[in-house]
């Protein structure tokens, strides 16, 4: 299936249906966060988190989900949500040329940090996780009242994303989260 979302008549379906699938606990908080503050009455947003560490993993659940659901609860617009972790950047490449996606190299920590300032060097997921809670001390992984706080932040993110260096996933910092949010507005 090479796009997994689809388009439908608006007589069939009233709302759109767009689901974002994650590989982690924190990305689907987030994202839930995200939703109730962009409060778009005609768009249903499902949030599910794979709890898979591999790029291709998270497309099979994904697929493997949309087959199962009936015609009326079908998708839209799915969107996948993972970090570089273990994946080969081959595999990565792999699903960035077919998909909708939101990537960051090296964690989805880099996203959160981007709430807060603009990223200039490469940086480990510790130093990620150090710079983030210098400037949120309160931040703790899954910490939902914490990722709602930062999420307040949204725009803030979306600017100081545009102005990361890197262009290419394979280079660290690298971070494309703001075009799921743009989707997200748009739609």
């Amino acid at each position: 299936m090479n796009d997994m979302g689809r388009k439908q008549s608006k007589n069939l379906k009233e709302n759109k249906i767009l689901t974002i699938y994650t590989e982690g606990e924190t990305e689907r908080i987030y994202f839930s966060k995200i939703k109730s503050l962009l409060r778009k009455a005609n768009l249903k947003i499902n949030i599910t988190n794979s709890k898979g560490k591999s790029a291709q993993n998270l497309v099979d659940y994904a697929e493997k989900t949309e087959k199962k659901k009936s015609k009326k609860d079908k998708s839209d617009v799915v969107i996948l949500i993972f970090d570089k972790d273990e994946n080969d950047l081959n595999e990565i490449q792999s699903v960035l040329n077919r998909k909708r996606v939101g990537f960051c190299n090296e964690s989805f920590e880099l996203w959160l940090l981007l709430h807060y300032q603009e990223v200039k060097e490469e940086l480990s997921r510790e130093k990620l996780l150090k710079k983030l809670k210098e400037v949120n001390p309160n931040y703790e992984k899954t910490d939902e009242r914490t990722i709602e706080e930062i999420a307040q932040l949204l725009d803030t993110a979306v600017n100081n994303s545009k102005k990361l260096f890197n262009k290419e996933f394979r280079k660290n910092p690298y971070c494309n989260i703001e075009k799921v949010i743009e989707l997200l507005k748009e739609n």
